[in-house]
């Protein structure tokens, strides 16, 4: 042995005697082998827990109650409400549910009939009456056969052009179409006796109201036609039609937005032939027309009173 080195030992703690049991735990300190009293079975006062951990605690046997009902939970949750009591909690959640039912029944009471919602509430039936004459069209059609047309179509929102400033619910609608014939004329010694013009006219709508007139051909001695037309939106399945500046308007359930359009047609145009026996004739190629427009209903024109 080197006399630097020091004889190594070893300690070895001693054994507990078979059969002897633990001492008991000295005040004051805590046992290894022991759990942390009460740590599974209730949060300490003031801490906030969540459903899943208040679930945990109570299938573990805790002390800890939950609160019962959505809107009790609901408030619970709110910031310093958690800290209320439970009776109080289920009084504030009465009270919130019974304001939320009043607030539900005063909407399904004042909820009737709907209202333009741009017109401050403003009843459609309680404005003035409005009418309006379109400004005359004057154009030249040409002429289609005995049994086919040809037709030129017109669209009221259109010709409503600068002037729809506002909303216009339309409940009729009134047309007249005229035409003169070219007279007779005189050539090569013999009068040519000119045929009538044939035109029909007809009103459209995209809510199932139309009204379509007879076929008529101008009078031979005149040579003057003329084809009166009208159309009660009624007719159909509401009672106005709105057209114009609609955006972001609400309306009643007997308003409908949609298109109103007036067709022209036109058949054929005879050709002048003199009396009697004749080879030659002079053509009619088509007749030029006029078209009159007048609209009736009610106007809301915006900031009205």
């Amino acid at each position: 042995m080197s006399p630097a080195t020091a004889p190594q030992t070893s300690q070895q703690a001693p054994q507990k005697p078979a059969g002897t049991t633990p001492a008991p735990a000295v005040a004051g300190t805590k046992s290894a082998a022991q759990p942390p009293a009460a740590a599974a079975t209730a949060p300490a006062q003031g801490v906030k827990v969540d459903a899943t951990t208040q679930a945990a605690v109570e299938q573990k046997g805790g002390k800890l109650a939950g609160l019962k009902g959505m809107s009790a939970g609901a408030l619970g949750k709110m910031k310093g409400v958690g800290k209320l009591p439970k009776r109080t909690l289920m009084i504030l959640a009465v009270v919130v549910v019974a304001i939320v039912i009043v607030g539900i029944a005063a909407v399904a009471l004042s909820g009737g009939e709907k209202k333009p919602s741009g017109g401050g509430g403003i009843d459609i039936a309680k404005l003035g009456d409005w009418s309006l004459d379109l400004a005359p069209i004057t154009q030249y059609q040409d002429e289609g056969t005995a049994t086919v047309p040809t037709s030129v179509t017109f669209d009221i929102a259109d010709l409503l052009g600068e002037n729809a400033t506002g909303v216009y619910f339309i409940t009729d609608i009134e047309a007249q179409l005229t035409w003169t014939d070219e007279p007779d004329q005189r050539w090569l010694g013999r009068t040519r006796v000119n045929g009538p013009d044939t035109f029909q006219l007809e009103i459209n709508s995209t809510v199932n109201a139309s009204a379509k007139s007879e076929m008529k051909a101008n009078d031979a001695s005149s040579k003057q036609g003329s084809i009166p037309l009208s159309m009660a939106v009624s007719a159909g399945e509401f009672t106005y039609i709105a057209i114009g500046n609609s955006t972001d308007m609400d309306y009643p359930v007997e308003v409908a937005t949609g298109d109103i359009t007036v067709v022209v047609y036109m058949y054929e145009a005879q050709n002048l032939y003199a009396s009697g026996p004749a080879v030659l004739g002079l053509n009619d190629f088509g007749n030029e027309f006029t078209l009159t427009i007048k609209l009736k209903g009610k106007a809301y024109e915006p900031g009205a009173k």
